[in-house]
């Protein structure tokens, strides 16, 4: 049995010069192990409304609930004032976990997360 390579971390080339991350760092190792999102999570529902049924798009298991974890990334502060979101902040990934099955995905701006459509008539 080959042991699974650790692939390259995407983060660290998304920091500007002088950036340092200001995220758990449980969160950063869980966004470093898990894959890519293949493709937009498929849904159902109508417009306007909750979604009815969506899908984990590894094991296909329906999903009950669904939560994003941002990495932020910081310019040093160099004021005594409290971290709030100022223009020095940025959400460089974020990291989407689905319950039940506990799936986590990779997720980075611009990218569609999820694909809703009109149930079949």
């Amino acid at each position: 049995m080959e042991a699974q390579k650790r692939r390259a971390s995407d983060l660290w080339p998304r920091l500007w010069p002088g950036a340092e991350l200001e995220t758990d760092p449980d969160i950063v190792e869980r966004y470093e192990e898990a894959p890519d999102l293949p493709g937009p999570i498929q849904a159902v529902g109508l417009a306007g409304r909750p979604v009815a049924e969506a899908w984990c798009p590894q094991c296909q298991e329906a999903i009950t609930e669904m939560s994003q974890d941002n990495i932020i990334a910081v310019s040093p502060i160099t004021v005594a004032a409290p971290r709030i979101m100022w223009p020095g902040h940025r959400s460089i990934a974020g990291l989407i976990t689905v319950q039940p099955c506990g799936h986590a995905f990779r997720v980075v701006d611009g990218q569609t997360i999820a694909e809703v459509r009109e149930p079949a008539a």
